[in-house]
């Protein structure tokens, strides 16, 4: 036998969620790419590319063929996986990025900006049985008739005692008005 062969070879590229790193691919040329998936569920591979004539495998440990295609939704094990892109003799250069989703479990809590306004708060809050008036606009201050106002920064006064007529129970009285009977009551 006799004969030439064309061999090259490039490093397998570590990628995680998200886009990974651009790579140049020649006519013919394929780079594989590595990727972990840590639990099983769900994971979306794609490939983003400046022409659509480039082809996509995802391949486990072993080398068997997962899925192929440009854009991808797998149910995948725990374990090691790659990822090959790989550019048609006939094709012009092609620029590429793999896209991967689903490989890690996104948080549920709250975002960061929010716990930061917890642990760090920039001014004291108010309390909620405040009796300072002074934070209120005076226009959305409504004072009931009859009630003394009091538009003091200090401490509310104490309130008055009640003398021995019952003045002050919630009781009216009634001044100089006529009874069922015509008499004057006081």
């Amino acid at each position: 036998m006799s004969g030439q062969v064309a061999l090259s070879s490039s490093t397998v590229n570590p990628t995680d969620e998200g886009l990974g790193p651009e790579v140049l691919l020649a006519p013919g040329a394929t780079r594989l790419f590595s990727f972990t998936v840590r639990q099983e569920g769900m994971v979306g591979a794609g490939v983003k590319a400046d022409s659509d004539s480039i082809d996509m495998e995802i391949l486990n440990s072993a080398g068997a063929v997962m899925g192929k295609g440009v854009a991808q939704m797998l149910r995948l094990k725990p374990g090691a996986y790659l990822m090959k892109l790989h550019a048609p003799d006939a094709a012009a250069p092609v620029k590429a990025r793999p896209a991967l989703v689903g490989l890690t479990i996104p948080d549920t809590g709250p975002p960061p900006e929010e716990i930061r306004k917890y642990l760090f708060p920039d001014e004291e809050a108010p309390s909620a049985y405040s009796s300072r008036r002074s934070s209120v606009p005076r226009d959305r201050v409504y004072d009931r008739p009859g009630e003394p106002a009091y538009d003091s920064d200090g401490p509310a006064p104490a309130p008055e005692a009640e003398d021995e007529e019952g003045e002050g129970d919630g009781v009216e009285q009634m001044n100089e008005q006529e009874s069922d009977h015509g008499e004057a009551v006081q």
